[in-house]
Formats: C-alpha cells, sequence, structure tokens
C-alpha cells in the first residue's frame, strides 16, 4: 500500500436510545476509534482520565497475541508524539494494518487532542495488504517439548473494535465455559487446559487451548474436535448454564477488585486485556457492572440458540503451535479434523501413526461414552492382551519361569493401556474371562499376574498405583457399566478401589464373570 497524506477524524459514539423495550445492550456506547480514511481503517485508541500517573502504551495484536506492547511515562502530548515516533518502525515491521494496533493513553488528554499526534505519526507508516486469518494455523518455532494445540470459534461479524452486542460477547463466554468445562482432566494425551478467560484475557472468540506433548499434537486436537461434536448433539442442560453463569460472575467480582486496587500502568495493561472483548469506549467500572447485569438477562433457550450457530466448521479455526523439530504438518492436521468428523476414514486411530502407516486397525470409541472415548484401545492393544493372558493361563508350569522376558516384552507393548479399560476388554470376552478362571485358580500364575512375583517387575494390580492412571475412580462408574455390573456390584468394586485393595477387586471381578 502507498502511503498516504492521513485525514484524521473521530468516530462519533452513537446515541443511545432509552426505552422500556430496549435491553441494556443496545444501550452501550459503541467504540471511540481514530478513524484513518486514507487507508478505510480505525486505529483504535484509548483515553482514560481516571489514572493519576500520565502514561501511553502503544500494543500491536493479532490472533489475540500480543505481538508488541511498549510503555512510558508522558508529561504532555509532545512526549507522547516523542514515543510513538520510536515505535514507527516496529509499527511498520510488525502490524498488518492499522486495526492491530492499540493505543492507551492515562492521564489527563482527551481523544481530540490525540488526532493531530496519528496524523503525524501514521501518515508515514505503510502496511502490507492485510491477509485472510487461515482456518488451520501450525506455527514451529523453539525447543519447547509441549504443542499448544487451540480450538476457536469466532462468531460472525466479530471485529475487536466497534459495534457489537456485548451481551452476545457474555454468551460466548458461556459456552466457552461449558466447553472447556466439559473437558476431562484426566485426559492421557493433553496435561493442561486454559480458556480466553485466563488471567483477564478476554476474547471475543471462544477458545480453548490444550498443552500436550509434543507427540501427542493430534490426538490432543482430535479429543477438543470430539467434544466439540458432542456439544452440538446435545442442548446445555440447566445445571451446566447456571454453573457457567456462576463462573464467569465469580470471574467478574475478582475483577471489580483488581480494577480497585490498580495503579495506572496496571490499568493499561488491564484495559488492554479487556479490549479484546471490544469495547473501548466506557470505563473498565462500567463494563464489569453492565457485564454483571447483562448476564442476567441471558436465557437458557438463547444460549442453546447462539451455540448451535457458533459451533460451525465455517466459524472455526486451529491453531497449532508446536517445537522446530516437530514433524507435524497441515495435512495431518486437516486428516486428524476429517477423521474427528468421520471416524469411519480412520485407517490407524493411533492417530500419531495415521499418516506414515496403512493398516487394517482401528480403535473402540463411543461419543457419548467417556470410558471408551478418553481411554484408548487400538486393534494391536486387543491382540496384544489376548496374547499376555493366554500365556500366563496356559502356559506349563514348568516353562513359565523360562519365558519372563517374553512376558515382560509382550507386558511392554501394552503398557500404555488404562488397566481398567484392559479389565473392561477382557470381562467382555469369554475366552479371556475362562483364562482369567485359569489364572485364579492357580496360585503361582495368580501371584505372579497381580504382585509381579517372581517376574520381576511390577504386577497388574501395581499399574493401579501408578501416578498416570490416578484417574481410576473417576471412571469406576463407566467402567461398572462397560461390563454390565448391577448396582450392588458396582458398589463392591468402588469399596475395593478406595481402599485401594486392587488385588481383592480383580479376584472379585473373576468371581462375578462366570465362565
Amino acid at each position: 500500500m502507498q502511503q498516504k497524506s492521513l485525514l484524521v477524524a473521530t468516530a462519533l459514539s452513537l446515541f443511545c436510545v432509552c426505552a422500556e423495550s430496549v435491553e441494556l445492550s443496545d444501550n452501550l456506547l459503541k467504540s471511540q476509534v481514530i478513524q484513518v480514511i486514507g487507508l478505510q481503517k480505525p486505529i483504535t485508541i484509548l483515553q482514560d482520565q481516571t489514572c493519576s500517573t500520565s502514561l501511553v502504551q502503544i500494543a500491536i495484536l493479532k490472533n489475540d497475541i500480543v505481538l508488541l506492547k511498549k510503555e512510558e511515562v508522558v508529561d504532555s502530548l509532545e512526549s507522547i508524539e516523542k514515543f510513538l515516533l520510536t515505535c514507527e518502525e516496529d509499527l511498520s515491521q510488525t502490524a498488518q494494518d492499522p486495526t492491530s494496533i492499540r493505543i492507551f493513553v492515562a492521564g489527563n488528554f482527551t481523544i481530540d487532542s490525540l488526532e493531530n499526534v496519528a496524523d503525524q505519526i501514521f501518515s508515514t507508516v505503510t502496511f502490507d495488504e492485510e491477509k485472510p486469518q487461515e482456518k488451520i494455523s501450525l506455527h514451529l518455532s523453539g525447543e519447547d517439548q509441549n504443542a499448544y494445540v487451540t480450538l476457536r470459534f469466532t462468531p460472525e461479524n466479530s471485529s475487536l473494535e466497534t459495534y457489537y452486542d456485548l451481551k452476545k460477547f457474555w454468551m460466548t463466554k458461556q459456552i466457552e465455559t461449558i466447553f472447556w468445562n466439559g473437558l476431562t482432566t484426566s485426559s492421557p494425551f493433553y496435561t493442561a487446559l486454559s480458556s480466553s478467560l485466563t488471567e483477564n484475557k478476554l476474547s471475543f472468540a471462544c477458545s480453548v487451548t490444550a498443552t500436550c506433548p509434543q507427540h501427542y499434537a493430534l490426538e490432543t486436537l482430535e479429543q477438543l474436535l470430539l467434544h466439540q461434536e458432542e456439544i452440538k448433539r446435545a442442548p446445555f442442560t440447566q445445571e451446566q448454564f447456571e454453573s457457567s453463569k456462576k463462573q464467569i460472575l465469580s470471574h467478574i467480582e475478582k475483577c471489580k477488585d483488581l480494577v480497585e486496587k490498580a495503579n495506572s500502568r496496571e490499568v493499561l495493561s488491564m484495559r488492554m486485556d479487556f479490549l479484546q472483548a471490544g469495547n473501548v469506549s466506557i470505563s473498565l467500572q462500567d463494563f464489569l457492572a453492565t457485564s454483571t447485569e447483562l448476564l442476567g438477562e441471558i436465557s437458557i433457550e438463547k444460549l442453546n440458540s447462539y451455540a448451535n450457530t457458533l459451533f460451525q466448521d465455517d466459524t472455526r479455526s486451529v491453531l497449532v503451535n508446536a517445537p522446530v523439530f516437530s514433524s507435524l504438518s497441515i495435512g495431518n492436521i486437516v486428516k486428524t479434523i476429517e477423521v474427528a468428523k468421520n471416524p469411519a476414514l480412520r485407517v490407524d486411530k493411533s492417530i500419531s501413526n495415521l499418516y506414515n502407516t496403512a493398516t487394517s486397525e482401528s480403535i473402540e470409541v463411543s461419543y457419548s461414552d467417556p470410558f471408551t472415548r478418553n481411554l484408548h484401545l487400538k486393534d494391536s492393544d486387543k491382540k496384544g492382551i489376548v496374547s499376555l493372558i493366554e500365556a500366563v493361563a496356559y502356559t506349563s508350569l514348568l516353562k513359565l519361569p523360562f519365558q519372563q522376558k517374553e512376558l515382560s516384552a509382550k507386558g511392554d507393548k501394552i503398557d500404555h493401556v488404562h488397566p481398567l479399560r484392559f479389565l473392561g476388554y477382557v470381562f467382555n470376552d469369554k475366552d479371556l474371562i475362562k483364562a482369567m478362571h485359569a489364572i485364579k485358580g492357580d496360585t503361582f500364575r495368580w501371584k505372579g499376574f497381580v504382585h509381579g512375583t517372581g517376574s520381576g517387575r511390577p504386577g497388574f494390580a501395581d499399574r493401579f498405583k501408578e501416578d498416570r492412571f490416578s484417574d481410576t475412580r473417576d471412571y469406576l462408574s463407566y467402567f461398572c457399566s462397560h461390563i454390565d455390573l448391577n448396582p450392588t456390584q458396582e458398589e463392591r468394586v468402588r469399596k475395593y478401589a478406595e481402599r485401594r485393595e486392587w488385588d481383592s477387586m480383580i479376584s472379585y471381578l473373576i468371581d462375578q464373570k462366570k465362565q
């Protein structure tokens, strides 16, 4: 874009009409921006006269991420202009267009007084043409072992500045909170979850980010996508609706306390965070107070209707940040998205190998059952379980001690399988149930299998004690349902689990399952 002499004008706030039939969100002031007519783009400038210390801060955002942030104490318009001039090179190199620039001024200045300053600065800055936001983004950088997988849903007409419905923003936050709450915290893949409510970073989009080891990025992405599909199929319950609203109101109250205690520098930093929620013309206090009232106007019917329009493929974007040595590519991310939408496309459900090996392997998955959805079991795992159990049950006692190395190798191949998922498969197979009776009927086999006696490695019962399987009790009810236990049997299993008597639990299950 050629350099132009820019005519700068201040966009006027819309007149707020007061009428009984008009809701609070219809009465909100619109954004205060400096309109750069020559570029047909707005540059957002926020001024706060309530701060005792005069400061100026400039920030450049991209996809709600701060690319650049600088600030300085100032005492006049001339010092503001001098500071912005020092940022001119950074602006031209970092900002894609004027809409990504945010200028925050604290102190006794007005928006009108900044017009000339803006004209002087931005008339010399050129920008590349804005590129449309990609629906799938992969960034390889750094040496961090983790990957960061983000699923984002951006409503239509969601420009970060100017004219949008603040009520719709908080509806988006409620949906995001329900989405975030519904994801398991004991995933075998991701290690942490975060949403846009974290640390007051209020994005207009609904977004959830999962942190995971880089080699689990595709499995993690698939879990996020499957959960999205679940939400699309079923309306929110009253309990989910009330819980999400309570969480957000609690968050707003904490923010109010922070604003009351903040100094000028902290107010500017918070203002940049809250600006991502759109409306820059109202104060932080008014924004939070109005938000509390708007949340009271949202009904579960409106929220469910809005969720149906939000969780669509054309509003979704996928962002993956991974280390430079990662083997991830746009191609395998695209294929993971396709497989999540249609599991029948899956060739090898171990996802990480989905793009390297063409086998007939599949995985048992039920979208409605967290037990099978979260505790994965591949075809090769099933074969490994059969091989191990039958070897322990039917190998001659004379040969068994000499085959410990082979048995250990069999165990290593299925070491990743959750012990409950292992038992869930065993107790749904008549031949394996028969084999388990054979194991229990022989003291040597039983002690070797359950306690590892004579094997030189931990027994099966010891696997429940490992930290990676600390979520066992979270899945007990699903497990009991999976193997068709009645309520009395489930209660007995639960008591064994509470006492951590895993060998007794396995023994009890064998007794309950007839050959």
